[in-house]
């Protein structure tokens, strides 16, 4: 019987070498949580238990002994694996010469457990624990890619909603195999995130109620349903207790033609040099047109990527934009994407994440909008914060924060610079709030759209010139001399 923690630092204090269901952890950080072992723990198996001691030391039950012996053969063998890091903490694990624990039940608040903190029968509903913030992107659709494991698994509905534990979610299969295959397959992974791992446990609920179908709540026994003009919150009730239905409210508000699945934000992106053109410089080009979460190029293709949007009308506002652009000898080919989401990935080279960077021109909850043709793409309207104006690929460009403070000398540098991408027909600097800038007009757009997505963000003296097309217009550069 266990009846202290000082108990369990002194029998451990020799190493085990005869498996057992507990694992004992030695040099964890002080602030570790349970469910920092959690994570680091259910790859390997069910874990029904969970006890932090004194001294950087705890201790971990699982269900069988299989996953304690799964979690100390993969140390064995690569004890260096940043699965056994906490923190920036190697953490050391051996078993434990204990066979039970009877205290440090796992907490109901950190891991959405049963209330005894006891592991729950298998179901064929999981609770979903995704990011402890609150604050993600993650979508119902890009949830039903992941967790049915590309249409392996059969999911009949999803609720999203946000607790004390952070964002969670319910998902409910078809039967309790489909549950268990993806519980399986997804535990401890890390697809929105690569700091967070996915925590996955069964609900005891027997049925999810899905009101109305929406952004936070989708039901996929149903027929599509036109959304309501009322907004409600999202909503749900006694998820981790012992009743057998959650209810779900949640509405959208109506608009003429919206679909009720959320709509698409990604974009597939092709025939584009792929000599020439890289994450960045598609970045340079699309981040004319709204936030730009993440970009990948696909390895086996490398001249098509997914390039992720902030929202379906920035995503629109792109494919208008840059649907058949030529750059760089290449017409662009521009559609939505069928995926719902870019997985994260360090070790991908070939992905980026700009989220992580002050890079993107817009705020991320920014509205954006194309300006006519007529309109004066003003460069002073510095006051408005919540609506960002942009156009469609024009012969000028406007540059911004440029690498000099003489206008004369302004007109030489940047004749250098950007001449390199065809004829310039008219070049003006002026200063703005005394701060230089400049309108360089291309004979053609394409030496335009080849410029802007190669400097946009370049360092040059010490500067990061800012490119973005105008609709202003420019004096011819034969007609600029006095």
């Amino acid at each position: 019987m266990i009846t202290s923690p000082l108990n369990f630092v002194a029998i451990n204090q020799n190493q085990g070498t005869t498996p057992s269901k507990v694992i004992h952890f030695r040099r964890i950080p002080i602030d570790t949580t349970q469910n920092d072992l959690m994570n680091m723990c259910q790859p390997f198996g069910t874990v029904t238990n969970i006890l932090l001691l004194k001294n950087g030391q705890g201790l971990v039950q699982f269900a069988e002994v299989d996953g304690a012996i799964s979690l100390i053969e993969s140390f064995n063998n690569n004890p260096d694996s940043p699965s056994f890091v906490i923190r920036d903490t190697k953490v050391y694990p051996n078993y434990s010469s204990h066979t039970e624990l009877s205290k440090g039940l796992i907490s109901k608040s950190d891991n959405g457990l049963a209330n005894n903190g006891k592991q729950q029968d298998p179901n064929h509903i999981l609770l979903v624990t995704i990011s402890k913030s609150k604050s993600t992107d993650v979508n119902i659709d890009s949830l039903h890619e992941i967790f049915s494991l590309k249409g392996s698994c059969s999911i009949e509905k999803i609720v999203m909603f946000n607790k004390t534990a952070g964002l969670q979610a319910l998902i409910q299969y078809k039967n309790v195999n489909d549950a268990l295959e993806a519980r399986k397959k997804l535990q401890g992974e890390t697809p929105f995130s690569t700091s967070e791992n996915l925590l996955i446990q069964f609900s005891n609920l027997k049925d999810l109620t899905v009101h109305q179908n929406s952004d936070k709540a989708r039901d996929y026994t149903k027929p599509p349903q036109q959304p309501q003009s009322s907004v409600s919150s999202p909503t749900t009730t006694n998820t981790t207790n012992s009743t057998n239905t959650v209810a779900v409210s949640s509405t959208l508000p109506s608009t003429n033609n919206a679909p009720t699945t959320v709509m698409k934000r990604i974009l597939l992106v092709s025939n584009f040099n792929d000599k020439k053109m890289n994450c960045d410089l598609l970045f340079n080009l699309f981040s004319c047109y709204g936030y730009i979460h993440r970009i990948k190029i696909f390895k086996t293709k490398p001249d098509h990527a997914l390039v992720q949007m902030a929202s379906h009308k920035q995503a629109l506002n792109a494919i208008s934009s840059l649907k058949g652009v030529q750059i760089f000898g290449k017409t662009l080919s521009v559609n939505f994407s069928k995926h719902t989401f870019i997985n994260t990935n360090k070790s991908d080279n070939n992905m980026k994440d700009f989220t992580k960077t002050n890079l993107n021109r817009f705020p991320r909850g920014a509205s954006t909008s194309q300006t006519s043709p007529s309109s004066n793409n003003s460069l002073t309207n510095g006051k408005q914060h919540n609506k960002l104006y942009m156009c469609q690929p024009t012969h000028t460009l406007h540059i911004s924060n440029v690498p000099f403070e003489k206008d004369e000398k302004g007109k030489e540098i940047l004749t250098n610079i950007f001449s390199q991408f065809g004829e310039i027909e008219g070049l003006r600097v002026f200063r703005h709030n005394d701060k230089p800038m400049a309108l360089i007009k291309f004979k053609t757009i394409t030496s335009a759209a080849e410029a802007l997505a190669t400097l946009h963000n370049e360092t040059i003296s010490g500067k990061h010139m800012k490119v973005a097309f105008s609709l202003n217009s420019v004096i011819p550069q034969n007609n600029n001399k006095k």
